[in-house]
């Protein structure tokens, strides 16, 4: 079978306006998928802000019992010292 170029140019344009059509029928799916991808990109911008401030917040919190152990051992050892003056002076009456 033989195919002329009028044929060929036919079969174009048809496929062509088939594409349009598709187009247009996939119009507000693209647009959702869009929209979707937006809410995306901010909740995934909210997680890593939410990650990085407990990240944050873990360490302040590390850095503080750390600095709670010193300040009970330094409360410890003093008290300790007092009673030791305490002791001495209780020897010295």
């Amino acid at each position: 079978m033989k195919t002329t170029v009028a044929a060929v140019c036919f079969h174009l344009l048809l496929s062509v306006i088939c594409l349009v059509q598709v187009r247009k029928s996939l119009a507000p799916w693209e647009k959702k998928v869009g929209e979707a991808t937006g809410r995306i990109a901010v909740a995934t911008t909210e997680r890593d802000t939410l990650a990085r401030r407990t990240d944050d917040a873990r360490k302040r919190l590390d850095a503080a019992v750390k600095a709670l152990a010193a300040a009970q051992q330094g409360a410890s050892a003093r008290e300790k010292h007092i009673k030791e003056l305490e002791a001495a002076i209780v020897k010295c009456k």
